[in-house]
């Protein structure tokens, strides 16, 4: 990239490194505080699109180069090419962010200056957002809220990784991050020590469906052993984007990209076309369209030409026709989105632990005996999908608590080492969830949306009923912390 072709240029430090500062990009809910070009979904990869809220997408150039540089153009009337690049400090703690940014096919009247003072703003809201507050949740490897990731490294033995991602996490020292993670790995060994050692396997699932594949990786994985990470790689559908000079026709240009038994599940209008109309006098439509064409911006083009009226004049005693056309010019296509089904897939990493030492992690439970029957959701532990903890505390100690532990367990109907580890869960700390349960008698809209942050799709079919919420309030007499235990299960 050169520097003199790009004429806005825009930097800020952050004192933030690359890594931390990549999520607040590449999240859309993360871009979407600080940027006023607000996105409604973005594809972060070479080829991608960047869909915007106002309609229309923009193209990734260039492979992602990630906490580096991101390059893409929105092309329409005009073209708008944009460059992120993120250069480290010395000691790799703070961040140049620079936005390069050049235009074609349009002339900008002020110079550019508008667009700078722009995203002067938006990179202010930027520094602002990025140095108030923790890395995003988004920023651990698989983009879980971290206290869950950091559990399931203790459980897979791998303390160092804990403590790392601790640290960067919080922001607090080394000191702190290994007391922390020694405390859990303790608790989750009960306490005398031993430890786990973990054969890793990678392992790729395909179903028809997300249920299926998500059931086959349930089923890879053995009695004693853990499902270290997974990420979804395709969530049973494709997205084909397409444009055509009318909504139909690029329709039709997509469906046409359909693999073998895809089907369509979803058809949307990004945009509608444009177009635009001018007046020309002229002897023949050949000739208004030729005239037409000298003043077409980039992108362009002369669809149409109709005689409006007839004309004739006298020179130098010949009679010369000049006729008066509408010229219909097209200044954008029509954009269409068609999302098919496909085949689900999930990538993981799982293990089966082999004890080193006495006891096996989460041997701290023992043997499962209710102490409150009442608690018990009278469902299988192999359809329990997903678990979510909201706690009004920090969410560090939520787990050492034996009300809390023994509530989950009467409510799984099952020892934690028969489930800790297996099944996802993720702490949502410093919650009033508790709180709203006690004074309304519902669970709030905002427990709603944060679970639908971290897993969508489980939530969506939690709320219609598809699958069944177990929902179980504790609070703990000794430290005054309230939580709330949210077990989802597949029906």
């Amino acid at each position: 990239m050169e520097e003199q072709d790009y004429p806005i240029r825009v930097h800020v430090a952050i004192r933030r490194s690359p890594d931390e500062v990549w999520p607040y990009i590449t999240e859309v809910e993360h871009w979407n505080e600080w940027n006023a070009a607000r996105l409604s979904s973005a594809e972060w990869e070479e080829g991608g699109k960047l869909h915007w809220e106002v309609g229309g997408f923009s193209s990734i150039l260039e492979p992602l180069n990630p906490a580096r540089m991101v390059h893409f153009q929105l092309v329409g009337a005009f073209t708008q090419d944009t460059v992120f690049t993120l250069e480290p400090s010395g000691d790799g703690r703070s961040t140049e962010f620079t936005v390069h940014e050049k235009y074609a096919g349009v002339s900008l009247s002020d110079g550019g200056a508008t667009k700078r003072r722009r995203w002067e703003s938006d990179l202010a809201r930027l520094k602002k957002l990025a140095e108030s507050e923790a890395t995003p949740a988004s920023a651990s490897e698989e983009g879980e809220p971290f206290l869950g990731r950091i559990h399931e490294l203790i459980a897979a033995g791998e303390k160092f990784e804990a403590m790392k991602l601790y640290a960067k996490t919080t922001g607090k020292g080394p000191d702190l991050a290994k007391k922390y993670v020694d405390e859990v790995a303790s608790r989750m060994s009960g306490g005398h020590g031993s430890s786990t050692r973990a054969e890793r396997r990678e392992v790729t699932v395909v179903g028809k469906t997300l249920e299926e594949a998500q059931a086959k990786l349930q089923a890879l994985i053995p009695a004693d052993g853990l499902l270290l990470k997974s990420k979804i790689a395709n969530k049973g559908e494709r997205r084909i984007t397409e444009s055509g000079s009318t909504v139909d026709e690029a329709f039709a240009k997509a469906e046409k990209k359909l693999l073998g038994e895809e089907e369509v599940i979803l058809r949307r209008v990004i945009s509608e076309p444009v177009e635009r109309t001018v007046t020309v006098k002229a002897p023949d439509p050949d000739r208004a369209r030729d005239l037409a064409k000298q003043s077409l911006a980039e992108g362009e083009k002369v669809v149409q030409v109709t005689e409006l009226t007839a004309g004739r004049r006298r020179l130098l005693g010949l009679v010369s026709a000049v006729n008066e056309y509408c010229v219909v010019i097209r200044v954008k296509k029509a954009v269409v989105e068609v999302v098919c089904s496909c085949p689900a897939e999930i990538r993981a990493t799982i293990s089966q632990s082999e004890q080193v030492g006495e006891d096996s992690a989460f041997e701290t439970a023992g043997t499962w005996t209710p102490t409150n029957p009442k608690f018990a959701s009278h469902m299988p532990l192999s359809d329990l999908q997903r678990i979510f903890i909201f706690t009004d505390g920090n969410g560090q100690t939520v787990l050492d608590s034996p009300v809390a532990t023994g509530t989950l367990q009467d409510t799984a109907e099952a020892p934690l080492k028969d489930f800790m580890g297996k099944v996802q869960f993720d702490i949502i700390a410093r919650s009033n969830v508790a709180s709203q349960i006690q004074q309304t008698g519902q669970f709030p809209e905002s427990a709603w949306a944060a679970m639908s942050k971290i897993d969508s799709a489980v939530t969506q079919k939690a709320r219609a009923g598809t699958y069944r919420s177990v929902v179980r309030v504790v609070a703990d007499p000794r430290t005054k912390e309230q939580g709330v235990f949210v077990l989802i299960y597949r029906m």
